[in-house]
């Protein structure tokens, strides 16, 4: 969830654009990620945490989709990831799909968010 101040604007944008953002972390409970929980509702994702801890993180966009990437970095804190993309990863990617649908039907919902409401400030 350390991410999620960096992306903010970026899950608002895609949120209002109509797209579904769900995150799902595996972190100790503790003020800060109740924090970014608390964020990313607000930005309209749905969060949820994982029951066991997850051995990858990364950003999948357009599951078992022709157009579908993800980036996927290790948890060894490593300054890159690695960009797999479909068709030609298209196996790896639905294991990564599987395997977060799997963990997301498992977790415990802590936040549903709703698409924020913009106002023009004057």
């Amino acid at each position: 969830m350390s991410w999620l101040k960096e992306l903010h604007i970026a899950v608002v944008l895609a949120v209002r654009s109509g797209r579904e953002v769900r995150i799902l972390y595996d972190s100790a409970d503790a003020p800060e990620v109740r924090e970014a929980v608390a964020g990313a509702a607000a930005a309209g994702a749905k969060v949820v945490e994982a029951q066991i801890p997850l051995s990858l993180k990364g950003t999948l966009i357009d599951p078992r989709t022709d157009t579908a990437k993800m980036i996927a970095v290790e948890k060894i804190k490593e300054p890159f990831g690695r960009v797999l993309s479909a068709p030609t990863d298209r196996g790896l990617l639905a294991l990564a799909a599987d395997a977060f649908e799997a963990a997301w039907r498992d977790g415990t919902t802590k936040a549903v968010g709703a698409a924020p409401v913009l106002v023009l400030l004057r």
